[in-house]
């Protein structure tokens, strides 16, 4: 019954991952455990739903990915999610939290400006790639922050899909890797996402489909709309860890 569950789960969250911009993860993680299992198991069976999606995501958006863009963030993501996942117990959430607001705002003030940015500060893409990474790496996160970041470059969302997914697969990768090697994780923990992946891959395709319909001032609302949603998410969260 519990892999009924996960079944069900995964395939409504494939539905709406597409609006559902910020915290997607989170709320998946939190909704798998009323399946009993804790929230630390939770956090790798939606990893592992991730990345069964975005190797989906990859080729399809394949010819929409930023090479340039990858190349810059995936090693400090990469050891951003290592770090994160030795640390999804003892976490400061309220820190990352914290650094998530005032870089999505700055993001959304980028973005907001006539004309993509261009130029790139080297301490702010490692920043943007640790953190993201260490997000991806706990609970928290780390992709709808990232999205805001190439969002904010000017780049469309068939780019922002194909680019942050395949940075992703190598955080999720890295994270399984140690959650499986502590034991936390099983093949029976992530056996629902497998009998969800026609309908990831059903949704994938009529994604890749409907983006490439969408007309530039569209999409750029979209966008916005998406940042501004990913803004709101980690201030309410900043205030239900204070409160």
């Amino acid at each position: 019954m519990d892999t009924f569950y996960q079944v069900v789960i995964c395939s409504i969250y494939s539905l709406l991952a597409p609006i559902v911009t910020a915290g997607g993860g989170s709320i998946v993680s939190n909704v798998l455990t009323f399946t009993g299992v804790s929230l630390t198991v939770a956090a790798g069976m939606t990893s592992f739903y991730f990345l069964a999606n975005s190797l989906i995501v990859i080729p399809v958006f394949w010819k929409n990915i930023i090479w340039s863009e990858v190349r810059l963030l995936v090693l400090p993501a990469a050891i951003g999610a290592l770090l994160g996942a030795f640390f999804l117990i003892s976490i400061n959430e309220t820190i990352l939290l914290g650094l998530m607001f005032l870089f999505s705002l700055k993001f959304i003030y980028e973005f907001s400006q006539k004309g993509a940015k261009k130029d790139q500060n080297k301490l702010e893409v490692w920043v943007v790639g640790i953190t993201s990474g260490f997000l991806t790496g706990t609970a928290l996160p780390g992709g709808g922050f990232r999205n805001s970041y190439l969002l904010s470059r000017g780049y469309n969302l068939a780019n922002v899909h194909g680019t942050s997914n395949l940075i992703g697969v190598v955080c999720w990768i890295i994270k399984l890797t140690v959650l499986f090697n502590a034991s936390v994780l099983s093949f029976v923990n992530i056996e629902g996402v497998f009998y969800a992946l026609p309908v990831l891959i059903l949704t994938n395709y009529v994604l890749q489909k409907k983006l490439k319909e969408l007309g530039q001032p569209i999409s750029k609302k979209i966008s916005l709309i998406a940042m501004v949603i990913f803004s709101v998410y980690a201030l309410w969260k900043i205030t239900m860890t204070l409160v």
